[in-house]
């Protein structure tokens, strides 16, 4: 692991590091950090132990089965497997116990190795991920929200009285009252959640003040919770939520669409990056990250700590052609202008504050460099209609979220990014935006 003196960076002061096969130390604040099978665990407050208890025989046998090993293998897999990771953060800890579901949700068998935490709840906030600053005059349209429930009882708008979001619109000393809409799961006592919120535009052109707030219908507005924004409401035929960019109607299956959309990084970062081999950074590539398919120098950072230390096992711990990391995507142990470009494959949407995420990870750019958002689902997500997987993925933990085109847009141009390519596939949007310099 000589790589990391010159390439990571202490999480906590970006300090740099030095280290074993089994541990990190930063020379400047004399922080620790774990290494497990070759996977540095570079996420401030992470502890690893020893679980009481192992993983059954039943689950190591299934798991060596699928990475085709041997006994040597089944010993670390074990021994893997017998590790509790604990991150500190409620969100950050359900995507890292996530790696079992995701390989069952590609075809893979494998029993449960042990059983399930419980849910530890926490705070409850309302807030914007990102706000349109016009909209069109009468338009139905609709922005995410954050829910969370620390109230100690579960939310739900299918029990009496139901508990909906909505809002009210104010000018002057006129009050609009607006739709409802229904909660996308029943909220658990410290669930957090991103959903969509239903609005129609007011009639008339104006400088309106939004109000949004929960609802128990019959009983009380929860103004405690509202969250208000001003927004203009506009007479113009063009919608400012829409959006210019080139649509192919050719739907594609998963694998498919990541294949076409590793074709687009790679013709992106030709046609942007100069350098003859780019620094390519992917967040969220787990057990198979895309950057494996592209030139350059690679590095893979998942919080999901089994999924990478089952690639280092799987592709040998010396001669994985990806260099795995553990870490928090909202603090990255790189050092400022990093790397020629970033690469986010159906990952972005996970992040529970998406602008705050696009805002650090352009430092970790290079002036004049890429950030690649591949393979992000287009459209906001309603209890009614909503896609199965989706309903079960959320219903799990796992922090799901769905954004329209004119949100990505907003964010990326609050992270101060700009658009240079922009492919709206059905279902799946892709984007290069540049940092400036």
């Amino acid at each position: 692991m000589t790589w990391l003196a010159t390439v990571l960076r202490c999480p906590s002061c970006q300090g740099k590091l030095s280290g074993t096969d089994a541990r990190i130390d930063c020379v400047s604040c004399n922080a620790q950090y774990p290494v497990r099978f070759g996977v540095p665990l570079l996420s401030e407050g992470v502890k690893v132990e020893n679980r009481e208890e192992r993983p059954s025989a039943e689950f190591v046998q299934e798991m060596t089965k699928f990475l085709g090993g041997d006994e040597a293998i089944q010993a670390q897999v074990e021994t893997c497997f017998g590790l509790r990771l604990s991150f500190g953060d409620e969100v950050l800890q359900s995507e890292a116990d996530q790696f079992l579901n995701r390989l069952r949700s590609s075809g893979v068998s494998l029993p449960e190795p042990y059983g399930l935490s419980p849910h530890v709840p926490e705070g409850v906030t309302l807030g914007w991920l990102i706000l349109p600053k016009a909209v069109q005059k009468g338009k139905v349209f609709s922005l995410s929200v954050v829910i969370s429930n620390g109230s100690g009882q579960a939310l739900s708008s299918k029990k009496e009285p139901p508990f909906r979001l909505s809002y009210i619109w104010e000018v002057d000393r006129c009050r609009l009252e607006g739709l409802r809409t229904p909660l996308l799961i029943d909220l658990a006592p410290g669930r957090q959640i991103s959903m969509p919120i239903i609005i129609q535009a007011p009639d008339e052109p104006g400088e309106y003040r939004l109000r949004v707030m929960p609802i128990i219908e019959g009983i009380a507005w929860i103004e405690a919770a509202e969250i208000t924004a001003t927004i203009s409401v506009s007479a113009d035929e063009a919608d400012p939520l829409s959006v210019d960019w080139t649509q192919d109607p050719q739907t594609r299956g998963y694998l498919e669409d990541h294949s076409r959309a590793v074709e687009l990084c790679r013709e992106w970062v030709q046609k942007y990056i100069s350098a003859e081999e780019p620094v390519l950074l992917e967040l969220g590539g787990n057990f198979h990250p895309m950057a494996q398919y592209l030139p350059g120098q690679r590095y893979n950072v998942d919080i999901d700590a089994f999924g990478l230390m089952t690639y280092n096992i799987k592709e040998g711990l010396c001669s994985a052609s990806v260099r795995n990391v553990v870490a928090n995507g909202m603090n990255l142990p790189f050092p400022p202008d990093f790397a020629d470009s970033i690469l986010l494959f159906a990952t972005f949407h996970h992040f529970p504050d998406p602008v705050a995420l696009l805002r650090h990870l352009t430092t970790r750019i290079k002036p004049g460099g890429l950030l690649l958002l591949m393979c992000e689902p287009i459209g906001h997500v309603f209890h009614d209609g909503a896609p199965a997987d989706f309903m079960s993925e959320l219903e799990r933990g796992v922090y799901e979220q769905s954004f329209m085109p004119w949100e990505y847009r907003a964010m990326l141009a609050a992270a101060g990014l700009e658009i240079v390519e922009a492919a709206l596939d059905p279902g799946s949007l892709k984007i290069a935006a540049r940092k400036p310099g």
